[in-house]
C-alpha cells in the first residue's frame, strides 16, 4: 500500500462522469504516473501499471505520494486524455514518468507500439544467425505485404544493385525484415526494394535479414501493418539535397582549369567515391561528362548548361514554343529533351490529327530540343541529330505532314 501524503481532487461535475485521468506523483523521486479510469473516484483503483520500478516504489512506504484526479468524462473522452498528456510529455522515455507508453485512443491512431516495434527493428534486434539465399529472396518477394501504394522506383533498385557490386557483396545493404504469423509463417515487411537490387546484381548472393516474433504483432491490425511497414521507411527529419552529378562536374572541371589535375585522376575518383558517395555508375557519369566537355572545347568557361526540365525553366521552353508556331503558321512543335524524343506522344498526335478534318490547319512539323548534359551534345553532334531528322521526315510523310526542322534551346 502506498503511503499517500496528499490528495488533489478536482470537482466532481454536476452532471457526472463515466471515467476520471489520474496521476500519481511521487514526492520522493519526482516521479510521475498517469492514466485514466472507468470508474468512481472513491472505488479503491490504484493503477495498472506493469513498470516494475512503479510498482516497487509504490509499495516502498519510505516513498510518499501524491494522488491527483484532474479530469472527468466520458471513457473516450479520458482514453483521449490520456494520451494527450502523456505523448505531449513524451512519457514513455522521459525519466520523470513510470509510464511505459504513450497512452491508447479509442480512435484508430498510431499506437506506441508501431513506433517501439520500428525502433527495434531499425536497431536490429531480432537478426537471425544465418543468411538468406537467392531461392529464399525469390520466394520472399512472391509473399510480401506491401504497404506502399507504389512499389519500388527502377532508379533507386538500380542505385542498390551498383552499391552491392561496388563493395562486392551485400553487406551495406539494410537487413530484410519479416513478420512471423500465429502459424510460424513469416512475410516480409521491409526490404523489397533492396531485396529486387540483391538479386538483380552480380555479387548479392546472399542477404542478412530478421523476423519480427508473432508475438510481438499479434494485435495489429492490417493497417497497424501497413504504419510499420511505412514506419521503416520515413523521410528526413532534416532533410538535404544530395549533390548531384553537375555539381560534381563543376568540381572536376574547376580541378582541371585552376591546379591541371587530370579530369580521371585517381584524386578525383577517391573523393567522389568516399566523400560524396557516388556509386561506380554515378562516378562514370560525372568524368565522362567531364570528357565531353573538354572534347567540345567548353571546358575553359565551366559554363552550367540552363537546364529547362526546372521549374524556373519551363517557361522559357513554352515561350519559345510558342514563338516557332507564331513564327511557322500552320506548324506543330514538339519541344523535348534531346535523349528523350518520346516518338510514342508524336505517333499519337499524328493519329489523332489524321482522323480530324481534311481541311486541318497543321502542315508542318518541328523538334524543339534542349541538352541536359555536354554527353548528350556530344552524342547529338555524333548523329542523332541526323538520325531523328530521318525519323520525323518518315513519320511525318506517313501522315501527309512536311518535316521542317530542328530548333535548339541555348546552351547557355
Amino acid at each position: 500500500m502506498a503511503n499517500v501524503k496528499e490528495s488533489r481532487i478536482t470537482p466532481v461535475p454536476a452532471s457526472g462522469y463515466a471515467a476520471f485521468y489520474y496521476e500519481w506523483e511521487n514526492i520522493t523521486t519526482n516521479m510521475k504516473y498517469g492514466g485514466y479510469h472507468v470508474g468512481d473516484i472513491n472505488d479503491n483503483y490504484k493503477h495498472t501499471s506493469k513498470n516494475p520500478q512503479m510498482m516497487s516504489d509504490f509499495d516502498n512506504m519510505g516513498h510518499e505520494w501524491v494522488r491527483s484526479v484532474l479530469f472527468y468524462g466520458s471513457k473516450e473522452q479520458m482514453q483521449d486524455k490520456e494520451r494527450s498528456i502523456l505523448k505531449s510529455n513524451d512519457a514513455r522515455r522521459s525519466d520523470d514518468w513510470y509510464n511505459l507508453t504513450n497512452g491508447g485512443s479509442p480512435y484508430d491512431l498510431v499506437g506506441d507500439e508501431i513506433i517501439t516495434i520500428r525502433e527495434r527493428i531499425v536497431n536490429g534486434e531480432w537478426i537471425q544467425p544465418d543468411y538468406l539465399n537467392q531461392s529464399d529472396i525469390k520466394k520472399a518477394l512472391r509473399n510480401a505485404f506491401q504497404p506502399r501504394v507504389n512499389h519500388s522506383e527502377p532508379k533507386f533498385t538500380k542505385h542498390i544493385e551498383t552499391l552491392i557490386d561496388d563493395k562486392g557483396d551485400t553487406s551495406n545493404t539494410n537487413p530484410l525484415a519479416f513478420l512471423e504469423d500465429e502459424n510460424g509463417n513469416i512475410r516480409l515487411i521491409n526490404g523489397n526494394t533492396t531485396a529486387r537490387a540483391v538479386l538483380d546484381s552480380k555479387h548479392g548472393t546472399k542477404v542478412r535479414y530478421q523476423i519480427v516474433p508473432f508475438k510481438e504483432v499479434k494485435n495489429f491490425t492490417p493497417n497497424d501493418i501497413r504504419a510499420l511497414g511505412l514506419a521503416l521507411n520515413p523521410k528526413d527529419k532534416k532533410p538535404t539535397n544530395p549533390t548531384n552529378t553537375p555539381d560534381a562536374v563543376a568540381y572536376v572541371v574547376e580541378a582541371f582549369i585552376s591546379g591541371n589535375r587530370p579530369i580521371d585522376h585517381q584524386s578525383n575518383i577517391d573523393y567522389l567515391q568516399d566523400v560524396l558517395n557516388f556509386s561506380s555508375r554515378q562516378r562514370k557519369e560525372v568524368i565522362r561528362e567531364v570528357k565531353s566537355q573538354f572534347n567540345l572545347g567548353a571546358i575553359q568557361s565551366n559554363a552550367p548548361l540552363v537546364r529547362y526540365a526546372q521549374k524556373g525553366n519551363k517557361p522559357k521552353l513554352k515561350a519559345r514554343t510558342s514563338d516557332l508556331e507564331r513564327k511557322f503558321p500552320n506548324t506543330k512543335v514538339f519541344a523535348y529533351a534531346t535523349s528523350k524524343v518520346r516518338y510514342g506522344d508524336i505517333v499519337t498526335w499524328l493519329m489523332i490529327n489524321d482522323k480530324k478534318a481534311k481541311n486541318k490547319k497543321i502542315a508542318n512539323v518541328m523538334l524543339l530540343v534542349h541538352f541536359s548534359s555536354y554527353h548528350d551534345i556530344k552524342k547529338w553532334k555524333a548523329g542523332e541529330s541526323l538520325l531523328n531528322s530521318e525519323r520525323m521526315s518518315s513519320l511525318c510523310s506517313k501522315y501527309g505532314l512536311v518535316w521542317r526542322e530542328i530548333e535548339e534551346m541555348d546552351k547557355y
